[in-house]
């Protein structure tokens, strides 16, 4: 019997999945980064369903997957439509993919932006300095001593 590889998340509230073959040296990346790339090598119309049962992981985690994957098109160029099952009341959704751009997902990473320290002070509204000033005047705070 062959073992499938296992994907470790690196998130504690996520369990790991199996690794559809040749997948093996993407294992880093993102789940919806495997599983488009799966998508796209399969080249046909994919549901969760065929998702869950790749990656051996729930349907529910797969229809997240899915749904991750359909809303990312800077990186992910696929088409999605409705299909009914024969015998089935209820309609699903199928994904066919057709690129995948990891390194439009790298460019798109902003750095973390760094938070001044000590009290901010915001302006609200639109009137003008000098106005600013006069109800400085008339509204003393806490900050200039007067109360």
């Amino acid at each position: 019997m062959i073992r499938k590889p296992q994907k470790i998340t690196t998130q504690r509230n996520h369990d790991g999945c199996t690794l559809p073959p040749g997948l093996e040296p993407l294992a880093e990346e993102p789940l919806y980064i495997l599983v488009a790339i799966w998508c796209m090598r399969q080249g046909v119309w994919v549901n969760r369903n065929d998702i869950a049962h790749a990656f051996g992981i729930t349907p529910q985690r797969a229809t997240f997957q899915f749904s991750y994957l359909t809303h990312r098109p800077e990186v992910v160029r696929c088409e999605v439509r409705r299909a009914r099952s024969p015998g089935s009341p209820n309609d699903h959704y199928e994904a066919r993919v057709y690129e995948v751009n990891i390194t439009r997902r790298e460019e798109r990473q902003k750095p973390l932006r760094t938070r001044k320290s000590g009290p901010q002070r915001s302006r609200v509204g639109n009137a003008d300095p000098v106005i600013r000033e006069n109800l400085r005047l008339l509204w003393p705070t806490r900050n200039n001593g007067d109360k």
